[in-house]
């Protein structure tokens, strides 16, 4: 994964650090008290979740909020700490337009063999336009269970020509490209939770020519438990056979198409189960073979995407069983012209409704992940406009610390990424900010059906794609998590 995909991704998850439980008022910078009921611009919630998706180690973190006027004059600022709210004031003409600004900033160090980093320093840097006086709750994900136990899942007579499997909880997952197959033979090593059951999913594929197959199991497996299965007694899954248009005959920039289907429970909305994928090529077969395992999963989501020189197009759909998913891929026809690419000057004009938009871009001080000391990440949020125009003051040097020794400018982010989002189920733009900003994952654009249209700049090396939990930051290949 690109550098930057990691570094939005995990930037976007890590916001804990300690502190108390007082509410803290701000005041303006000239000491001047104002009242609360005629200048309070907005409150902070900050609650208490921490969360790290890789193996970095995260320390000196803080996170910082700042309101700014629509000329960019910082009207007030303050550092929120876990399980706090705050208020922040201003004597500011509250009929005017103001935007919101969260500054993240820690040190991250990765003792990982393929990294190998030691106190980077990071800043991720969040701006919501034309905001409301309302309280904005900032947290991370949803605590998530730890694994301490471990249970076995076997499987007997598996077929000697069989080249795929795998099983997956809410703890991760694992493939037959690290298992060995001994005497048709196959063993899970499974992580559980320390205390009461776990829901694991696995399948094993024959994909012997002729003979192609899938078969699956859902258990509840316990710490220690040893479930022994025999291959040939495991249900089958369905064939499904998806096709997808020549988008080649009518688009010389068309490159291909990416597909995932995955299942999943409602009540466990981390925890998506991916069961099959595929790349489409044009000029190639225009058609996907999916096996789906039914009646083991509550719900099926169906990722595709349409990949151009410039551009990717996206969409997720859900269905409540095998029956609903359709038979053929129809792409989003969202479409952008970028007039100017200027971080602090973005120009667009938008072909086809859609709800919500970003931009975002980045900096990194080193040629790879490896000699990297300083990163920066700036993301735009707003919503829908057909004619995008947004003027920006440079204020890279209003979020970083003099001591961190950045010296840079928003003209060293480099080119921008654009992302625009059509979903029904965003409601307003309140539910938009806050999908961005709560890390909650049931929040966000992996449980939800979305259209989306991402920028690409092949140019630069600093493409990247922004998405979370309203934008999910990793590539096609990773789309099934992030979120």
């Amino acid at each position: 994964m690109n550098r930057l995909f990691v570094f939005l991704f995990v930037s976007a998850l890590l916001f804990g650090c300690n502190s108390d439980n007082d509410v803290v008022v701000d005041e303006p910078d000239n000491g001047e008290i104002v009242t609360e009921k005629e200048n309070t611009l907005l409150t902070i919630s900050r609650g208490s979740n921490f969360s790290i998706r890789y193996n970095e180690e995260i320390k000196d973190l803080s996170l910082e909020v700042i309101i700014t006027g629509e000329d960019g004059t910082i009207l007030t600022r303050n550092n929120v700490e876990t399980n706090t709210e705050i208020k922040l004031m201003a004597k500011y003409d509250t009929n005017k337009p103001y935007h919101l600004h969260f500054v993240l900033r820690y040190l991250e160090s990765d003792t990982e063999p393929e990294f190998r980093y030691e106190n980077v320093v990071k800043y991720y840097v969040q701006t919501f336009l034309n905001v409301s006086n309302r309280t904005y709750f900032y947290d991370l994900d949803i605590d998530q269970d730890k694994a301490e136990g471990t249970a076995e899942l076997k499987f007997d007579n598996v077929p000697f020509n069989f080249l795929n499997a795998s099983q997956n909880t809410s703890f991760g997952s694992s493939t037959t490209f690290d298992l060995p197959i001994v005497d048709n033979k196959l063993n899970f090593d499974v992580k559980v939770k320390q205390v009461g059951a776990t829901t694991v999913y696995a399948y094993v594929e024959n994909t012997k020519v002729g003979f192609e197959e899938l078969r699956y199991t859902r258990q509840e497996l316990s710490n220690g438990e040893l479930v022994t299965l025999d291959y040939n007694t495991l249900p089958k899954a369905k064939l499904i056979k998806v096709d997808f248009p020549d988008l080649g005959l009518s688009n010389s920039a068309f490159r291909r198409f990416t597909s995932i289907l995955s299942g999943f429970d409602s009540s466990e909305n981390s925890t998506f189960f991916r069961f099959d994928s595929s790349l489409v090529f044009p000029g190639g077969e225009l058609s996907k073979e999916f096996f789906v395992p039914e009646n083991i999963f509550e719900k099926y989501s169906f990722f595709g995407t349409s990949v151009f020189d410039n551009n990717i197009t996206s969409t997720r759909n859900f269905y409540n069983s095998i029956d609903e998913i359709p038979k053929a891929y129809v792409p989003s026809t969202l479409n952008v012209s970028i007039i100017n690419n200027s971080f602090l000057n973005y120009q667009a004009t938008v072909t086809g409704d859609y709800d919500y938009f970003n931009f975002a871009a980045s900096y990194s001080d080193g040629e790879n992940v490896l000699a990297d000391t300083k990163r920066f990440s700036w993301v735009i949020f707003d919503s829908a406009i057909p004619s995008i125009s947004v003027v920006l003051k440079d204020l890279v040097s209003e979020f970083i610390r003099e001591e961190d020794g950045f010296n840079i400018t928003a003209s060293d982010l480099g080119n921008p990424q654009l992302t625009i989002y059509k979903s029904s189920e965003i409601n307003d733009k309140n539910d938009f900010v806050d999908m961005a900003i709560d890390r909650n994952r049931s929040k966000n654009l992996r449980n939800i059906p979305y259209e989306r249209w991402i920028s690409i700049d092949r140019g630069t090396k600093s493409s990247f794609t922004i998405e979370n939990d309203i934008y999910e930051m990793q590539l096609l290949q990773k789309d099934d998590y992030a979120y």
